[in-house]
């Protein structure tokens, strides 16, 4: 995987100006959209998202499959082309398979509880943002951040895929009930 140009400086400086934002009282997980990068442009991998929109028309660039509103993302206009803003607030639907930049804060990856029946990676994922979602927290989509995988991800199996990951997530939203007593948030 191979993230845009200067992501970890641009998010340290999103972190520092945060003080004064809505997210700084809120806990607040940040998502950074993924996209797969055709074979033939890895050596030539975007670094900006202007970069990115444009091999995007060419379909040398499509969206990974992560439920991000990539058209919101596409069309949303920074008020600063030196920080990282949030686009946009992604409200709770499932199953998300989204990649993420949380503080050290957060409910903490369990294998133990996450691993159900040894599902897939994509499942596992979810649940543990299902959990941060059912836990309270917002997932602020960043507005020019991206990662990008080298090559296309085959669909061949996405359908049986997804049907999967909503099974996991129905069984584990048992242990959240119990993790989580008091929350009005379910990710069924």
């Amino acid at each position: 995987m191979v993230p845009s140009g200067e992501l970890e400086q641009s998010f340290k400086a999103f972190m520092t100006r945060r003080e004064e934002d809505q997210y700084m009282n809120n806990p607040t997980v940040f998502i950074v959209p993924d996209f797969d990068l055709h074979d033939d442009y890895v050596s030539m991998a975007p670094k900006y998202k202007s970069e990115l929109l444009g091999l995007l028309k060419e379909n040398y660039v499509k969206p990974s499959v992560s439920f991000i509103d990539y058209n919101q993302w596409r069309e949303f206009k920074s008020t600063s082309s030196l920080y990282l803003e949030v686009a946009f607030e992604m409200k709770g639907q499932n199953p998300w398979q989204a990649f993420f930049i949380a503080s050290r804060n957060i409910p903490k990856f369990d294998e133990a509880i996450h691993s159900v029946n040894n599902s897939d990676i994509n499942s596992v994922r979810s649940c543990h943002i299902c959990e941060l979602h059912v836990a309270g927290y917002q997932f602020g989509v960043m507005d020019s951040a991206f990662i990008l995988h080298k090559g296309f991800k085959k669909t061949n199996n996405l359908e049986r895929s997804m049907e999967l990951n909503q099974m996991h997530l129905k069984k584990y939203g048992v242990k959240l009930r119990e993790l989580y007593p008091q929350s009005p948030r379910s990710c069924t």
